[in-house]
C-alpha cells in the first residue's frame, strides 16, 4: 500500500511540474526587444571605413541606441537594454555590410560573364581579318 500511495504521488508530482509554465524574466524581453529594434540599425560610412580595417567591435559607441532608433526611451538607461542593442546592431550592420559586399562582386563577376563572348567574337574577327589581308 505505501508502494502504491508513494508512486501515485510521485505521479502527481510530475504532473505538476510539467504543468507549470515558464515565465520569461525581464532581461529576456529586453533582450527580445533590443533585437528588434537593432534590425533597424544601419551602417553608416563610419561603420564600414571600421568594418573595413578590422577595427569594429560590438561594444564600439557607433552601436550606441539613440531615441530615435528605439521603441520605449526608457530602456536607454537600462545598461542590460544598451548591451543587448549593441550587440543587434552590429549584428545586423556586419550582415548588411557582408551582403553588400557579396551583391557588387556578383554583379562584377556577371558583368565580366556578359562581356567575354563580346571580347571574344571582336578579337576573334580581328585576327580574321588579319588572316584575310595577309593572302
Amino acid at each position: 500500500m505505501r508502494v502504491i500511495t508513494f508512486l501515485l504521488l510521485i505521479f502527481i508530482m510530475f504532473g505538476q511540474l510539467y504543468a507549470q509554465e515558464i515565465r520569461s524574466d525581464s532581461l529576456e524581453i529586453k533582450r527580445k526587444i533590443a533585437f528588434s529594434d537593432g534590425k533597424y540599425f544601419k551602417p553608416t560610412k563610419q561603420i564600414r571605413k571600421a568594418y573595413r580595417q578590422h577595427v569594429l567591435h560590438n561594444t564600439s559607441d557607433y552601436f550606441s541606441p539613440t531615441i530615435q532608433k528605439v521603441s520605449k526611451s526608457d530602456f536607454l538607461k537600462d545598461s542590460a537594454y544598451v548591451k543587448y542593442f549593441k550587440n543587434a546592431a552590429y549584428e545586423y550592420s556586419v550582415r548588411k555590410i557582408k551582403l553588400n559586399r557579396k551583391i557588387i562582386t556578383g554583379s562584377i563577376i556577371i558583368a565580366g560573364l556578359v562581356a567575354l563572348p563580346f571580347v571574344v567574337v571582336k578579337g576573334l574577327n580581328s585576327l580574321l581579318s588579319d588572316v584575310r589581308s595577309t593572302r
